[in-house]
């Protein structure tokens, strides 16, 4: 059974998607904890579900976090957790 959301040359751990992603280029924050750490990265795309997102720092991004993505009139923050890595690369699926 073919899902409409889901494109057809997409890799297959991209696959499993529940939601058509928008590409996008926006600024992000993962958030660590009640404090003020964080980590910037880049929103590559984003759906209602989840997102890819671009880190440079993937080896200490935790498995669930916060992370807000800089929108033109505000922001948007999630609480997600990471379902693929990929060298400078994860995943998220928004909780």
């Amino acid at each position: 059974m073919s899902n409409p959301d889901m494109h057809e040359n997409d890799s297959d751990s991209d696959n499993r998607r529940f939601a058509r992603r928008q590409r996008t280029l926006r600024t992000g924050k993962i958030l660590l904890g009640a404090g003020p750490s964080v980590i910037d990265c880049v929103v590559r795309d984003i759906s209602k579900s989840g997102a890819r997102l671009a880190v440079d720092e993937i080896a200490i991004v935790p498995e669930r976090f916060t992370v807000m993505v800089v929108l033109d009139g505000g922001n948007r923050r999630e609480a997600c957790r990471v379902v693929w890595r990929r060298p400078s690369e994860i995943g998220v699926l928004f909780d």
